[in-house]
């Protein structure tokens, strides 16, 4: 008979056994189920969990809780019958006379737990053993053994004297405490001169049992139920004969000065003589509990415990475990309620304890991965876990994914129809790249990690894959469309991170542009980088003079002389070199940070009206305001303060808006423009023509006048329909009393067009180039009375 695999089975069979049991063995269940075993065990065998046992087996016993069956009364020898009857010892006449007073009680079994092992007088030691012959009933008088001294292993016997001896029952009234000092367990017996002796609890009940067997003493007996009387008042009478009619009583010593004191669990220090009472109450309820010890239990919660790593659900499985441990602990109230016996669960309850903590442990740690590698808003892996995933790619294209009106997508989906969003683009990229390679970078944003490919090819899926998105999502009964633009970087996975910001930054410039699909390259990291410089130095600029302010003169037609200017802004940067407006307002405008520029120019605007006043020109200046600021409360705020300090006449304050600009609040800046028009400022409508809504522009807002584009005054020479738009420009807005600034003005012919159309001031490079303050300054000092062009 074989015990093991067969010397003929196949090589590659035994070894596909051999990782089968691996796998077992080192599957995470079986190693929690072994280490719950584990804990159990130590448990078990080092006795810490005695304390948690002995917790339940009180908290039982005050369930159980029962009084005495009443058949057993105790009569005892104490302070009030010591004084009665002198000092102790008391002669043994005492006793006889109780014991014939019991007699005439009709007492049935008389039990002594008083050592009566040595003689008194003859006289006393005769009537007592005359009396203890002429009981009807049954008669148990004290055996025990005991060490002969605190320093010998000897051990003494004690009897009753012979002549006692002769007329009654021997009852052992040994008891051993735990090494705690409690009182848990009763022995059925002893042997003493070679003689088995059941204990006095075993006779009283009338119960067999074998000598050195124990049962445990049951606590839920209230001892202070068990009937007790003094022994002078029943030497006296003064205890009816009825009330003990029938009864065993056991007399022993209460007195606090004889000792024979136990400590008993949930009940305290208790007389000897009531331990002996109670062991005889728990033999004759049946409850004495033979104790089964832990491994019923134990067995018990390993089963309960393998059905639990079977489940799959945290929520069952924490029913599950609630359940199993009620059902343990209530198994030996169960048992010993019905007289069965009892049983240890602290070994069972620390295995189901280490098993629940070690599936909460694997639970927090599945959330900690959860929260760490996965997105908790798409429940998509992140970008910690694709980085885990492109170490395995030595080259890879990073491939980002951009939702364009992603947030204006999820504020009008419900919950379950954002999930099912993120689902269905999933689906729809997986037809193309793995799909479980498509990770969450950012909101709105998924990446995609390929291995090196032909870009060429790799392109045209791309294209392929922005054509599938052009058909709805179907989300719960609601139709969306999503449009995407993908940015694609390549490098090594050493440096993944950067291929993902590379990729990302592709796809926002795609999104921004509104091509599908945008390559990354170094001159897109350039910019990045350029633009990211700007916004660190920008304050810096502002306090040493790096920004500064120009002023480009403006000619009225009608007064023939320069009439104010425009304020433009100049960055001369220390590495950079000379940055054009162009280049860092769109950057600043994009990162919040135009404010602090706004601001500084009508600062230093304030500064030249204020100079200019102070030698009676009557010269104006235009600062340029993105149209968005106007719906900033605060920027407002501070804007009207600097007007109303300024110094000089509102009036020759202009602030130039641009006309292409997204207004995100229409009401917000009528109300901030109609503000600045109650303080004398003017407005202006810059780039007049390139937008989107100019009729509604100057129906809605509160303006003084219009800036026609310089895209339309430079080209109007040479274009028939631009100086058809010019004129009719200027026409229409004189007609609804606006003034008119034509911008752009290049040459003579075109300024003269200018002024045969009747306008009515002409900016450019013919009137004047812009200029530093000081030199603005000298020009209109001079007062000039030709455009500069002309006059040079």
């Amino acid at each position: 008979m074989s015990t093991g695999l067969s010397v003929n089975e196949p090589k590659g069979d035994r070894a596909r056994h051999l990782r089968l049991l691996s796998a077992f063995i080192l599957h995470p269940k079986s190693i929690i189920f072994v280490l719950s075993l584990f804990v159990a065990c130590f448990v078990a065998l080092t006795g810490a969990g005695n304390w948690f046992d002995e917790s339940m087996l009180r908290f039982r016993g005050a369930i159980r809780d029962r009084p005495a069956s009443g058949q057993l009364h105790v009569i005892e020898i104490d302070a009030k019958s010591i004084a009665a009857l002198s000092n102790w010892p008391w002669p043994r006449r005492a006793h006889a006379q109780l014991v014939d007073q019991l007699k005439r009680a009709k007492v049935s079994t008389i039990a002594f737990d008083v050592d009566f092992s040595a003689p008194s007088n003859k006289v006393d030691d005769a009537t007592f053993a005359a009396a203890l012959a002429a009981f009807d009933g049954s008669v148990i008088l004290p055996t025990f053994a005991q060490a002969e001294s605190t320093q010998s292993k000897a051990r003494a016997e004690n009897l009753p004297i012979a002549s006692l001896r002769e007329h009654a029952m021997l009852g052992s009234v040994n008891v051993r405490p735990d090494r705690d000092g409690m009182m848990r367990n009763y022995e059925f017996g002893t042997i003493t001169e070679n003689t088995p002796r059941p204990s006095i609890g075993a006779l009283l009940a009338n119960v067999p049992g074998k000598v050195g067997e124990t049962f445990r003493i049951d606590t839920s007996i209230d001892p202070h139920s068990i009937p007790h009387h003094s022994f002078i008042d029943v030497l006296n009478g003064s205890v009816s004969s009825a009330e003990l009619a029938g009864k065993s009583v056991i007399i022993g010593a209460t007195a606090i000065e004889l000792g024979d004191r136990y400590a008993i669990p949930r009940h305290g220090i208790l007389p000897g003589v009531f331990v002996q009472a109670m062991a005889a109450e728990t033999l004759m309820g049946g409850t004495q509990n033979a104790s089964f010890g832990f491994m019923p239990m134990l067995i018990l919660a390993s089963l309960f415990g393998a059905f639990i790593l079977k489940v799959r659900r945290t929520s069952a499985q924490q029913y599950c475990l609630v359940a199993s441990t009620m059902i343990i602990l209530l198994c030996p109230l169960l048992a010993e309620s019905s007289g069965i016996g009892t049983f240890e669960i602290a070994p069972a309850i620390a295995a189901l304890a280490a098993l629940s903590i070690m599936l909460t442990g694997i639970r927090i740690l599945d959330e900690f991965r959860r929260t760490t590698l996965f997105d908790q808003q798409t429940g998509l892996p992140n970008e910690r876990s694709l980085i885990r995933t492109a170490r395995a790619m030595p080259e890879l294209v990073v491939v980002a994914v951009r939702l364009k009106q992603f947030e204006q997508l999820t504020a009008i989906l419900t919950a379950t129809q954002r999930k099912q969003l993120i689902e269905r683009i999933v689906d729809r990229l997986s037809l193309v790249f793995d799909r479980q390679k498509i990770f969450s970078a950012a909101q709105g944003t998924m990446v995609i990690p390929v291995p090196n490919c032909d870009m060429d090819a790799f392109i045209e899926q791309v294209e392929g894959m922005a054509a599938i998105f052009r058909s709805p999502f179907e989300l719960d009964g609601r139709s969306v469309v999503v449009k995407i633009a993908f940015g694609i970087a390549r490098g090594t996975s050493g440096s993944i991170r950067q291929l993902i910001g590379f990729a990302s930054f592709s796809a926002a410039r795609a999104d921004e542009e509104g091509h599908h699909w945008n390559l990354h390259n170094d001159l897109v990291t350039d910019e990045a980088e350029r633009a990211q410089l700007l916004l660190t130095d920008l304050d810096a600029a502002l306090s040493n003079g790096d920004i500064y302010v120009v002023f480009q003169p403006k000619w009225s037609f009608a007064e023939a002389r320069i009439c104010g200017s425009e304020a433009l802004v100049r960055w001369r940067h220390p590495v950079l070199g000379p940055v054009g407006p162009d280049q860092f307002i769109p950057i600043l405008e994009s990162n919040g940070r135009l404010e602090e520029l706004t601001l500084h120019v009508l600062d230093k605007s304030i500064i030249e009206l204020n100079r200019w006043a102070s030698h009676d020109l009557e010269i104006g200046t235009a600062i340029n305001i993105s149209a968005p600021l106007f719906a900033d409360v605060d920027f407002v705020a501070i804007m009207l303060d600097r007007i109303r300090n300024a110094g000089v006449p509102a009036q020759f304050i202009t602030f130039e808006i641009t006309e292409s600009a997204t207004i995100k609040s229409a009401q917000q800046t009528i109300e901030a423009l109609s503000a600045v028009r109650l303080l004398g400022a003017r407005i202006s409508i810059d780039d007049y023509g390139t937008g989107q809504s100019t009729l509604s522009y100057l129906k809605a807002f509160p303006v003084d006048e219009i800036k026609i584009d310089q895209s339309f005054v430079t080209r109007m020479m040479a274009s028939q329909s631009d100086q058809i738009l010019v004129r009719s420009t200027i026409e229409l807005a004189h007609e609804l009393g606006f003034k008119v600034v034509a911008e752009g003005v290049e040459d003579g012919e075109c300024f003269a067009a200018l002024s045969a159309y009747n306008c009515d001031t002409a900016q450019g490079w013919h009137v004047g180039k812009p200029i530093v303050a000081d030199e603005f300054f000298a020009l209109i000092v001079n007062g000039s009375n030709l455009p500069l062009a002309q006059a040079s």
